[in-house]
């Protein structure tokens, strides 16, 4: 079901307190899906409301806080439904995230490196396994996106001046890490990495899109960026 970077909205039909259907969320785009107001209107169905053929046309899988399953997440079940454009996202640096700090930082720390060590172990297997999987399968084009490597390394270079503390004000009960419902924001939302307690805000996200997008730097996206991906 993905996880709740990629969050569509399936878990609104779930019984969950990961949910991001409350302000302050889509504090930004206030009237509906963001998507849409972006100018993006067709959108891939989720999960949980998709039927019949138009499951043909796509899947949304994306769903806050859950884990990857082996019935939906594995690449090799997406080529075998017909897929042959795959874009595999590597992890970010979870050391870094604000609800980890709390718990395993110091006060002046920016990062726990046990964990974010245990990030780069697992990134560094995916380049061989994307050179692996588009030898082995015939006309699949799987591109691997660095995470990493864009925005928490070079915050300065997208404006972002605080990289540890989340842009809107916390819950401590029911669901601690995400935002507190209807609670306040930071008015300089695009100068925080964290928008609250575990998500990136709107600019690390934006910089992971456009660079992915054009491939700016080898480190960034391998073998090719999404736009070249896009014209095969």
């Amino acid at each position: 079901m993905g996880d709740s970077t990629f969050d569509n909205g399936n878990n609104n039909n779930l019984l969950t307190a990961a949910n991001a259907n409350y302000p302050p969320y889509g504090i930004d785009f206030p009237d509906g899906s963001t998507a849409e107001l972006l100018g993006f209107d067709n959108y891939i169905e989720p999960f949980a409301t998709v039927k019949g053929v138009e499951m043909f046309k796509g899947v949304n899988y994306a769903s806050g806080a859950a884990g990857i399953l082996d019935e939906s997440g594995i690449h090799m079940t997406w080529y075998h439904y017909g897929a042959r454009k795959l874009v595999v996202f590597g992890l970010g640096d979870i050391g870094c995230v604000p609800a980890l700090l709390n718990l395993y930082g110091t006060e002046d720390s920016a990062r726990v490196d046990s964990i974010n060590s245990a990030v780069q172990k697992f990134s560094d297997k995916l380049k061989p396994m994307i050179d692996d999987l588009n030898s082995k399968l015939p006309n699949a084009n799987f591109i691997y996106i660095n995470a990493t490597s864009i925005a928490i390394r070079d915050p300065s270079s997208i404006g972002i001046t605080d990289l540890r503390q989340p842009c809107c004000e916390i819950s401590t009960t029911i669901a601690e890490g995400q935002c507190k419902y209807d609670g306040g924001a930071c008015s300089d939302r695009a100068s925080h990495y964290f928008w609250d307690g575990f998500h990136p805000s709107e600019a690390p996200n934006k910089a992971n899109a456009e660079r992915a997008y054009i491939a700016l730097l080898s480190t960034d996206v391998y073998p090719f960026g999404t736009s070249q991906l896009a014209q095969l």
